[in-house]
């Protein structure tokens, strides 16, 4: 294990608490402002919120009011689809795209056929859908209207799917495209089923990643679930975030038919196809990174984008930023938040954004009293969603003691949150024993892992420990 590497780490985990609850890393809450200080005037700072298209964006800011100087703190942009069910649902045109490598082969075919026999079942006379199977080559039922007789046909098709040969994951999106219908209004999703890596055709990640992309542009999303060991969980999460859709990992592939109707639930009840965010920082804030999201570099902007939502659905992210404070009467910019929202079905873009600003205090006490403590748990599991990536690459290499030591730097985080008496909402408790229980099953999931000595247990916990960081990162969809 690399003890220095380890030792900064911890540092650094020590100096986000201190951040985060204004005080140094002893577990004491912030002393109460000096006799005589001066408490800045109330004012709207650090959040801020507006609403577009059935989405509501909120942002905040762990640090309404800083001092002067440099300042570290995280801002959490929320995104909440509104409302309940529609009364009325757009149509569904969806394409089903199996593997049927000789993988497949027993228990785990048999539950991809019963999947999508519960597919096809649970389709209105208003969906349509294309099935594609794929071993060596993709054979394909083009787009039908889920009435009785393309039912029939569907069902038909999905009986004769037998287990042969390697994996043309090329050819299968190929003709997923091609099989897709145009109708117009619908809701166009591919939801992609995997237990492997792809053997035949183009194999590279980024030639695959560059067919989503271009399938994205013509209106289609796409969704990859994974089943069970062997699959390149790396390629088809990457393909889901290109294609603007989820991810997920299935280790019992007898999920698979529940997991299926729930995307067909996600795209029937779609508020929006895809999101598309804009970090603008102010010209005297730095944005350091935003936690477990790649960024595109826009000059002095940033641009990501996430999957989009369903009705009742949110996700969330965390950005890290350096404030450089000057003193001011005078609310001080911090970044402006753009949401776009490519609304579902109706082939429309709506924009809306916040801007999000912070005081400025010459009273150190002052600034750490108006810290948000409602948003720490949000910020420290994102931490630890970063310790649980590393942890999850380390295995992958064959560092199983590495591995141990990313966890162990979330025990540190967890353990100062704890510590810190009065620094979280009573709700917050419970939250964090969750967060120690996710904690301790993923530690132990690593000593069986390297106990093991690699194989297909050791594959597994990666893949489980991946899923997890993903879902601490707020990424929505990413659920086992």
């Amino acid at each position: 294990m690399n003890h220095t590497l380890t030792v900064l780490g911890l540092v650094a985990l020590l100096a986000v608490l201190a951040a985060l609850f204004g005080m140094a890393d002893t577990g004491d809450t912030p002393a109460p402002p000096p006799t005589g200080a001066t408490t800045p005037p109330p004012a709207k700072a650090g959040s801020d919120i507006a609403q577009v298209s059935g989405i509501r964006l909120r942002t905040q800011l762990t640090h309404p009011y800083v001092t002067t100087g440099a300042t570290e703190a995280f801002l959490v942009v929320s995104l909440e689809a509104l409302g309940g069910l529609p009364k009325t649902r757009l149509p569904v045109d969806l394409a089903l795209v199996l593997d049927r490598s000789a993988s497949m082969a027993g228990p785990r075919l048999r539950h991809a056929r019963e999947a999508a026999r519960q597919l096809i079942h649970s389709l209105s006379e208003h969906d349509h859908l294309a099935i594609i199977h794929y071993g060596s080559e993709a054979v394909a039922l083009p787009s039908l209207r889920a009435d009785a007789g393309g039912r029939a046909q569907m069902l038909a098709f999905v009986d004769a799917i037998e287990a042969e040969g390697g994996t043309h994951l090329e050819e299968a999106l190929q003709v997923a495209a091609e099989a897709l219908g145009s109708h117009r209004p619908a809701l166009t999703r591919v939801l992609l089923v995997s237990d492997g890596q792809p053997t035949v055709g183009e194999v590279e990640p980024d030639a695959l990643i560059s067919m989503v992309e271009a399938m994205r542009r013509r209106g289609l999303t796409l969704d990859a679930l994974g089943v069970g060991e062997d699959f390149n969980e790396e390629l088809l999460a990457a393909l889901a975030r290109a294609g603007d859709g989820t991810y997920a990992y299935l280790r019992n592939e007898a999920a698979l038919p529940q997991r299926l109707l729930q995307h067909r639930e996600r795209a029937s009840n779609a508020v929006a196809e895809a999101l598309e965010l804009t970090l603008t920082p102010a010209p005297n804030v730095e944005l350091l990174e935003v936690l477990g999201h790649p960024l595109e570099r826009r000059g002095p902007s940033s641009r990501l984008r996430l999957a989009g939502l369903a009705a009742g659905e949110s996700s969330h992210l965390v950005a890290r930023v350096r404030i450089h404070a000057e003193p001011s009467e005078d609310a001080l910019d911090v970044a402006e938040v753009e949401l776009e929202v490519h609304e579902a079905g109706a082939g429309r873009t709506d924009r809306t954004r916040t801007m999000l600003r912070a005081r400025h205090t010459s009273s150190p006490p002052v600034a750490a009293s108006h810290r948000d403590p409602a948003l720490t748990l949000t910020v420290a599991r994102a931490l630890a969603a970063q310790n649980t990536a590393r942890a999850a690459d380390a295995l992958a290499s064959y560092q199983p003691s590495e591995a141990e030591a990313s966890l162990h730097e979330t025990r540190v985080l967890l353990d100062g949150l704890a510590a810190s008496r009065g620094a979280l909402p009573s709700p917050g408790a419970d939250a964090l024993r969750r967060l120690q229980e996710e904690l301790r099953d993923q530690q132990a999931q690593v000593q069986a892992a390297g106990a093991s000595g690699g194989g297909l247990e050791a594959s597994g916990t990666v893949k489980a420990l991946r899923l997890a960081a993903r879902q601490g990162f707020g990424i929505q969809g990413e659920t086992p």
